[in-house]
Formats: C-alpha cells, sequence, structure tokens
C-alpha cells in the first residue's frame, strides 16, 4: 500500500505491504479458533479422549506463532521524504531502522525491469555516484509500485527505465 502526504515544503511517502487483517483482526481470530478448539477438545475430554488435549495445544500454539510472525512481517515500512534540498530513505518496522539521506540533486531513480514475466520490476535509488543502489517498494505489488512511480514523478524526481540484464552461468 503507498500513501502520500504533503505539505507545502515537502511530501512523505509510505510503503507498506498489504494486509487483509490488522493485529487485532488476528487476534480476534485466534481467539475464535482457540474457542471452537476448547468445545472440540470438552467433547473429547468428555468421550475419554484426553490424549489429544496436548496435541491440540501444539496445534493452537502453531497457529498463534504463525499468525504472529506473519503480522510481524506485514508491519515493515519504508518512508520517503523529499524536500527542496533532499530526499531521505527510512526502513523499519515500528521506527527506523536503517536511514538514508542524499542532496536531492544527486538522487537517481530507476525502474529495472526484467524479461521475466515471473518477476516484477525493481524501483532503486541512490545518488549518482553510489556503487549499490537500495531497492524501494520490495513488498508493493505491481500496481502499487507504478503507483510510487507516479507519486515520484510528480515530485519532481526523475526516474529511468532500464532493463534488468540477467546473465546465466
Amino acid at each position: 500500500m503507498v500513501e502520500a502526504f504533503t505539505t507545502a515544503t515537502a511530501c512523505t511517502i509510505v510503503c507498506t505491504p498489504n494486509k487483509s487483517m490488522n493485529w487485532r483482526q488476528t487476534k480476534l481470530f485466534l481467539a475464535l479458533v482457540i474457542a471452537w478448539n476448547l468445545m472440540i477438545a470438552i467433547g473429547l475430554l468428555l468421550a475419554g479422549a484426553w490424549p489429544i488435549l496436548p496435541f491440540m495445544g501444539l496445534e493452537i500454539g502453531g497457529l498463534a506463532v504463525a499468525l504472529y510472525y506473519v503480522q510481524w512481517k506485514l508491519s515493515h515500512r519504508e518512508v520517503i521524504r523529499i524536500d527542496a534540498a533532499e530526499v531521505q530513505l527510512e526502513y523499519g518496522m515500528h521506527w527506523p531502522k536503517f536511514r538514508y539521506s542524499w542532496p536531492r540533486d544527486h538522487v537517481r531513480v530507476a525502474l529495472r525491469e526484467d524479461d521475466s514475466a515471473f518477476k516484477a520490476p525493481e524501483l532503486v535509488i541512490g545518488s549518482k555516484d553510489a556503487r549499490r543502489p537500495l531497492n524501494v517498494g520490495r513488498n508493493l505489488n505491481q500496481d502499487d509500485l507504478k503507483k510510487l512511480v507516479y507519486l515520484l514523478k510528480g515530485t519532481g524526481l526523475t526516474v529511468r527505465t532500464t532493463d534488468l540484464v540477467v546473465h546465466s552461468a
């Protein structure tokens, strides 16, 4: 998902992965699954099949860990701040883990497209003397990546399109 916030002096673009459920909905889903399994467990316990209880606990625990991990990975965000003097890029989950900034006139943005229909295009950003530009929008789908390119062009940055050359070994 791509969101843009503009002021008179700057533009802030926030890129986050698409989510089907937020953290509150995930906890509610887990509570419903636990309640359903408890009803089944009580029925089996009354029928005398008590050895099934530890396996139900393991199942619920595994589901809880998996849901937590997915929600944790989906909380990743990239923030791009563009003003008249500089461009800042921040990566992180809940707060910036990495922060990069470049003078605006030294920033180069390129959209690398691959010949393969299965690989999504890559958007890279960096300064013109950078040896290794940074990927932006890694967790975006193609429509959101197009929206990000449109927003970057709207701020006055030039986005080049290049072909990603794949060399076979």
